[in-house]
């Protein structure tokens, strides 16, 4: 019974031939992949090798189903611009240029589909790395920052990182809190209604909130709440579905506004991120104003902006194959020569220009058309029935805010973490569009089969 039992834990369905042994390897690989970068710990080349390496043979060799559909397209077509990039500089600027193509700079971006392939599609293991991931991050003011001395300095009116910097903090609590709205409901009533959990889950949704204005992030706070709003729209257009929603689900959400909105005026955290919003008057009105004469300051949003006056610049002089690997980093040092506020940056603050500085417009396509793709085969499987709604809220969400931060901050080059953020969601999205589009396939199978 224990061996059966085995066996159908570690079979995975999206790759039915993949060994078992490898399937468990591949499965505790996947795990400690994607979480230990929530920890303390530094993420052991051990890992990453035989997580690479069991995706790779997995992909290739065992898994018809996620080979299928966009994913080789949007690799080939990577594949092809990156070298297209390197040969063009390589007659152009070969100074510029490396021996070789640098495919490992933008095939990272694909390692998503060795953790959809992973968690094999099934809900048991999506559920226990989003919830493991979610725990990590709700202890890391404890394990990482000064625990209660940080909310102290919050409260105060500083901006706190909990012992990581602001914007990742905020990043990764953002996450939890539209994971939180999206599975509201198996986390309150399932199997049954609970008072108690509701009360929990109400504790943690202020608990995130009040972490994330004390980080003071303004880009990210824009992303949250827009995702938010994302959320409520597609959970209004289910409303069918979600009709005979019990009156306590509108309490509870009554509650949670109350909580956070008491929290929230009683300690002036929100006085506190409406004067940095304001703090970026100037940067609006010389942008808005037309007058090219007008300086840009050089805060936070300033700077951005001036970064990404430079990488524009810079794709429009070879738009088709760009300059290079990590060219953004050699303008930022040539421009810190004339501009002082440039020293020490390393990124453009844009994952989409860094794509296009580096790649042309197409490497700033391909890079949306990853995201466009997993946001689109998730549309399918949810409205196909393969895929529940609490998966799809947060799948579109999850994806929409990265998308949307990558637009300020460079997430998805130089940043390991900001990468892992994107793997985490991209993958766990896939992986349940992959399960719905596999029970499509043995429904019409087993409906081709009968007499």
């Amino acid at each position: 019974m224990s061996k059966m039992l085995s066996s159908e834990l570690w079979h995975n369905p999206l790759a039915p031939r993949l060994p078992r042994w490898l399937g468990w390897l591949f499965v505790v690989a996947a795990f400690g992949y994607a979480l230990v970068l929530f920890t303390p710990l530094e993420r052991p080349k051990l890992i990453d090798i035989t997580f690479l390496a069991i995706g790779l043979v997995g992909f290739v060799r065992y898994s018809p189903l996620a080979r299928g559909g966009g994913a080789p397209w949007l690799l080939g077509l990577v594949t092809l611009q990156l070298v297209i990039t390197w040969a063009l500089l390589m007659l152009d600027f070969p100074d510029l240029a490396r021996s070789g193509p640098t495919l490992e700079d933008f095939l990272d971006k694909f390692l998503f589909l060795f953790l959809a392939l992973a968690l094999a599609g099934q809900r048991r293991w999506v559920a226990a790395l989003l919830g493991s991931a979610a725990v990590l991050i709700l202890l890391m003011p404890w394990v990482l920052g000064n625990g209660w001395a940080d909310f102290r300095l919050g409260l105060a009116g500083g901006r706190v990182g909990f012992g990581l910097n602001p914007i990742r903090t905020a990043l990764y609590f953002s996450v939890v809190m539209l994971g939180l709205m999206a599975f509201v409901r198996p986390l309150v009533a399932s199997p049954t209604f609970s008072w108690l959990r509701l009360g929990l889950w109400v504790g943690l949704m202020a608990y995130a909130a009040v972490l994330i204005l004390m980080t003071q992030t303004r880009g990210v706070l824009l992303a949250l709440v827009l995702m938010l709003a994302a959320m409520a729209v597609l959970t209004l257009r289910s409303l069918p579905r979600l009709r005979r929603l019990p009156l306590r689900y509108w309490l509870g959400g009554l509650c949670l506004l109350v909580a956070i909105g008491v929290v929230v005026v009683q300690s002036g955290l929100l006085g506190s991120n409406v004067q940095r919003f304001q703090s970026e008057a100037g940067v609006i009105d010389a942008v808005t104003s037309g007058d090219e004469g007008l300086e840009i300051p050089n805060s936070s949003w300033g700077l951005r902006v001036q970064f990404w006056q430079l990488g524009i610049e810079r794709i429009a002089e070879r738009p088709v194959a760009g300059w290079g690997y990590r060219s953004a980093r050699y303008f930022l040092e040539q421009a810190a020569q004339e501009s002082p506020q440039f020293r020490g940056y390393r990124q453009l603050h844009n994952s989409y220009l860094e794509a296009g500085i580096s790649y042309g417009v197409g490497g700033m396509l391909l890079l949306v058309g990853l995201f466009g793709w997993v946001l689109w085969r998730c549309r399918v499987a949810y409205h196909g029935g393969g895929m529940e709604i609490g998966f799809y809220l947060f799948s579109v969400t999850s994806i929409g805010f990265v998308m949307c931060c990558s637009l300020v901050y460079g997430l998805l080059f130089s940043d390991d973490h900001g990468l892992n953020l994107y793997t985490l969601v991209m993958g766990c999205a896939l992986s349940m569009s992959y399960a719905g589009k596999r029970r499509a396939n043995d429904a019409g199978e087993a409906a081709a089969d009968s007499p």
